[in-house]
């Protein structure tokens, strides 16, 4: 009995890849199975404004603008810190100017920059989002939506925000399951957008074959099932919105792309089909110090090149992913040490770095893509480019010629690359793609290619 015992612990310590060393990079086979890969990225310092101005006091969101500004919403010191390229402290934002006077910020969390440099942000404990100007001026606010679709006695409060390049602004308040609440520029309500489905469990299965057999009074004060709240998002440049859950129930589709009418456009790798969604996050959970280990989504970050970030409140993980929903890299963990953290609570990047906040360390991590990162986001992005529409004339879906000037690979992979694309001018098929394109990325350096692409995920895993 007691080997039982302990063959089950060790095969339960071995399926759960939270539990190996912090910095052992790991990814999924076809089968779903963990297997060791190398670091995306590492940590290289932290920062907690100790060395230029009060430290940072349980902060709950981080945004970037323009790769120029880096602004923290440091909620304990009822603040709004404003650093540089160079993470250095620039100014504080405490309070802002109204008609009546000087107001000061209490307790805000989400925050969010337009292209015009107009700072939205969140106050939950007023049930209000401010937008204030480059000199601390109140321009609008968006208050609690008219809607009859909001009970009477529901408390709003603001948690995150975003707006999009035609000046709609999109908010989601803590505990509301009817989707991302929606203004005009001017703060007039518009509606709700782009809910959750209902998630389909055992429970909600045997509840509705009972409400077949009882009377309308009783099905009455049963309990309703609601779809899963939105715990973040984020926009791109095309202004689709990103969105994440943090329900553990919620084994599909925790990750969305969702288009102007809230459809969700994501694509799963799993059969190649936009709406299909797919298990994102880790893919074996157990049961670890007595608690389920699933992966619980707090915040995500869209980078420039349409790299998705998804940060795990359970274990401290970065997950990066393409449009494609194929997972490229996990780093990050929990504890202690540099590169782990206590409560991770928003991420986003600028330039080459992933910023991830930690609302109970109090700091800002910086972590920088590595040698072996750099190599696969670059054959992602060749990848991804040579999949863009056409012109008609082609008779193809995809390009019959190239621009090289752009790709952020070395300059001999470029000319390898130009020499294949004159040679192959008319790609029809992505396995013919990866076949060409990523030994040709790989022709400046000193990398091996190992091909063990599957169809699932038509990728190619790269090794020393």
């Amino acid at each position: 009995m007691l080997k039982r015992i302990l063959i089950f612990l060790l095969a339960l310590c071995c399926c759960v890849p939270a539990l190996a060393d912090t910095y052992q990079g790991y990814n999924y086979d076809a089968w779903g199975e963990s297997v060791p890969a190398p670091q995306n990225y590492l940590p290289t310092h932290s920062i907690t404004l100790n060395e230029t101005g009060k430290a940072l006091k349980n902060p709950s969101d981080v945004f970037v603008w323009q790769e120029k500004l880096i602004y923290i919403s440091d909620s304990g010191n009822n603040r709004i810190v404003v650093l540089d390229a160079d993470y250095q402290l620039l100014r504080e934002i405490a309070a802002y100017e109204s008609e009546t006077g000087s107001v000061e910020l209490k307790n805000p969390t989400g925050i969010f920059v337009d292209q015009a440099g107009l700072l939205y942000i969140c106050l939950p404990d007023e049930g209000r989002v401010v937008v204030l100007d480059g000199d601390n001026r109140l321009v609008r606010e968006y208050g609690r939506p008219e809607s009859d679709l909001l009970e009477e006695n529901a408390v709003y409060k603001p948690n995150k925000v975003i707006a999009n390049q035609l000046g709609t602004v999109f908010v989601l308040p803590q505990g509301m399951y009817l989707g991302a609440v929606m203004y005009d520029s001017r703060g007039n309500f518009l509606g709700f957008y782009g809910a959750n489905d209902v998630v389909v469990t055992v429970d909600l299965l045997v509840d509705y074959m009972w409400k077949q057999l009882l009377t309308q009074e009783q099905v009455s004060s049963m309990a309703r099932y609601v779809p899963v709240q939105y715990a973040s998002f984020d926009i791109d440049r095309n202004n689709f919105i990103y969105t994440c859950t943090n329900e553990s129930n919620n084994t599909y589709g925790e990750i969305s792309k969702l288009n102007s009418l809230g459809d969700n456009v994501l694509i799963s790798h799993t059969r190649n089909v936009v709406g299909q969604t797919a298990n994102y996050g880790d893919l074996e959970t157990a049961l670890y110090l007595g608690q389920l280990q699933d992966t619980r989504f707090v915040d995500l970050a869209i980078h420039d090149n349409e790299l998705l970030y998804a940060l795990d409140r359970t274990r401290g993980r970065v997950f990066v992913y393409d449009q494609e929903s194929h997972l490229l890299g996990v780093f990050g963990g929990s504890g202690d040490q540099q590169g782990t953290f206590d409560y991770p609570i928003a991420l986003d990047t600028i330039g080459q770095t992933v910023m991830v906040l930690d609302h109970e360390k109090n700091c800002l991590t910086l972590f920088e893509r590595t040698h072996y990162g750099e190599l696969v986001e670059s054959a992602v992005l060749l990848y991804m480019t040579a999949c863009t529409p056409r012109p008609a004339s082609c008779g193809s879906r995809l390009p019959c010629t190239m621009s090289t000037a752009s790709w952020p690979i070395p300059a001999s992979a470029r000319r390898s690359m130009k020499k294949a694309s004159i040679r192959k001018p008319c790609i029809t098929s992505s396995w013919a793609m990866t076949g060409w394109a990523i030994p040709a990325l790989l022709t400046s350096t000193a990398w091996r290619l190992r091909a063990v692409c599957s169809r699932r995920f038509a990728l190619c895993w790269l090794s020393l």
